[in-house]
């Protein structure tokens, strides 16, 4: 047996079959070994990098505006997020979706994507809609003498 030992290859990491299996004679013992793996690694997001901005007639408060590309997020364990683990919200807290109804203004979007081990990773994204100016007409009266 080399100068590896089970608790050296638990303690060090090095759970590699080859350097495992190197720390001992692997023809003349039996060892069962189970490999475990912490998922500590947050999704990566797809961030809309297409969000336009909108304008509206006068008297409009809201515009209705669809994120491109689709919010998504994958995680190297789990592969794609699913849409239910993937959460928006504007900055009072409300749920939003792509192809909602934003007010005019600028909106900060904050999405969160989760994994099956509870990571998370959060992305922020701005939307902004133009509100028409509306311009009373007031009718000029010129009084001459």
């Amino acid at each position: 047996m080399s100068s590896c030992s089970l608790l050296k290859c638990i303690v060090d990491k090095c759970c590699l079959v080859g350097d495992f299996l190197s720390c001992f004679n692997a023809e003349s013992i039996n060892i069962p070994f189970v490999f475990i793996y912490t998922d500590n690694e947050p999704p990566v997001f797809t961030t809309p990098n297409n969000v336009p901005s909108a304008s509206v007639d006068a008297g409009m408060a809201n515009a209705a505006i669809v994120w491109s590309p689709t919010l998504s997020a994958t995680d190297v364990v789990d592969g794609t997020i699913p849409s239910a683990s993937i959460t928006c919200v504007n900055g009072a807290g409300a749920a939003v979706a792509s192809g909602d109804q934003y007010p005019v203004g600028i909106t900060t979007v904050t999405c969160t994507a989760r994994d099956a081990a509870l990571n998370e990773q959060t992305t922020q994204f701005t939307i902004t809609v133009i509100g028409a100016c509306f311009v009373p007409f007031f009718p000029f009266i010129f009084i001459s003498k």
